[in-house]
């Protein structure tokens, strides 16, 4: 993709006016080793700049994102001192980020991402006050997030990789911080982000909407300050290693409505689901929770009596849930997705008078300690299950034989 952006200007005369922007791109072309699509074949010094694919005179955006181009980043891209968008992402440019580019003052919007750019984010970038979002995830850079980021005031969205610095609570538009570390979206290898969320990240980042850190190796306890985040709407902290009670104040967040903490260890230190999220329970707003995979134990009963009835997914496979499926589940009138799938030890299992249709899910069959299946008064149908036990069939549209099992009953 080729973009250019043309304000209408007057004249040409100014500081560094159409003869620096022509020069600057036909040397950002001789940087460019290998262009597929050929994105720039247009550009040559026999022909005004001005007839280039785009038109690009007096510079505002430069758009080459998804075009495979490979090369360095020229630093005579500092030059286009009116720059305001520059849209890399997509490419296959290596090196390292110049520093010149903290030349255009003007730059609102850097977008670097999933390219195969090393080194450090340079510190020159500081100087570019007028920046509202960058963008440089899925690439080589070490160094992490870099704290000078923190002197953007106007800055409202951050996506890269890296430790999260005190230096971002400065940051008072900021509505999304996004850690983006195994989308392997042009087969470029990527970095997992090890260590904890600083305990205050609630206090530092009073604007959060949504917290997407899923996919790393993010270890110790969910911060309790995240309380303090009143817009926060959605949590993705899922596959990591998480550990120890949650003990956010849902109850004060008053648009939240999305948690996802799938994959983690919150139960491997025998926490039950008693303890788990107390004031889920009566908080209003909630659509989505998926706590599967958390080896959590204890009664389901005992868990989730009081969830709202506003929910819509509950997933909680692959843990240690005991006892029966509670008949409260019933007044959840919202409820379209329930998984309860791999907790062997469920014993009782009732999903009367309700509107299931299809088969029977094959995963019935794995609940060794079932001794009771009530499905009475539904649209299921699936065979009768061999191994039906005491069950409630009664009302549905099974087909099939009657298993033989059932006549030594």
């Amino acid at each position: 993709m080729l973009s250019f952006e043309i304000p209408s200007i007057d004249s040409a005369t100014s500081t560094g006016g159409n003869g620096t922007d022509h020069l600057t791109l036909l040397e950002f072309k001789a940087k460019i080793v290998h262009d597929p699509q050929n994105a720039t074949s247009s550009w040559n010094a026999s022909t005004h700049f001005c007839d280039w694919e785009g038109n690009m005179s007096f510079l505002r955006q430069i758009q080459l994102q998804k075009n495979t181009i490979q090369g360095e980043i020229p630093s005579e891209l500092g030059r286009l001192f009116r720059l305001q968008i520059l849209d890399l992402r997509n490419n296959s440019f290596e090196d390292k980020i110049p520093s010149n580019l903290s030349k255009c003052l003007n730059m609102i919007d850097l977008g670097l991402a999933y390219n195969g750019l090393a080194g450090n984010l340079p510190a020159e970038l500081v100087a570019l006050s007028r920046l509202k979002m960058i963008l440089v995830h899925n690439n080589y850079l070490s160094g992490g997030i870099a704290p000078f980021l923190g002197n953007f005031s106007l800055l409202d969205v951050i996506s890269a990789g890296g430790n999260i610095p005190y230096s971002l609570g400065q940051l008072k538009y900021l509505s999304a911080i996004v850690s983006q570390s195994i989308y392997n979206l042009s087969s470029i290898t990527t970095y997992v982000i090890y260590g904890s969320l600083p305990s205050n990240i609630g206090l530092l980042l009073p604007q959060l909407q949504m917290l997407q850190m899923s996919s790393n190796n993010f270890s110790g306890s969910i911060p309790v300050s995240l309380s303090n985040a009143s817009k926060l709407q959605q949590i993705y902290l899922d596959d990591n290693i998480f550990n120890g009670k949650v003990n956010i104040d849902f109850e004060v967040l008053q648009h939240f409505v999305w948690l996802s903490l799938w994959a983690n260890n919150l139960g491997n230190k025998g926490d039950s689901l008693l303890n788990f999220i107390p004031s889920l329970l009566n908080y209003s707003n909630l659509k989505m929770v998926d706590i599967s995979y958390n080896q959590f134990k204890g009664v389901l009963s005992d868990f989730v009596g009081n969830l709202s009835s506003s929910i819509e997914q509950l997933s909680m496979q692959f843990n240690q849930i005991s006892g029966s499926l509670p008949l409260w589940l019933l007044v959840l009138v919202n409820l379209q997705h329930l998984n309860i799938a791999h907790n062997l030890s469920i014993e009782q299992l009732s999903m009367q008078f309700n509107q299931i249709s299809g088969s029977l899910p094959l995963w019935l069959l794995v609940l060794v300690n079932l001794q009771h299946l009530n499905i009475a008064h539904n649209l299921i149908t699936s065979t009768i299950p061999i191994e039906s036990g005491k069950s409630r069939l009664s009302s549905n549209n099974l087909q099939g034989a009657i298993p033989s099992p059932l006549g030594n009953c």
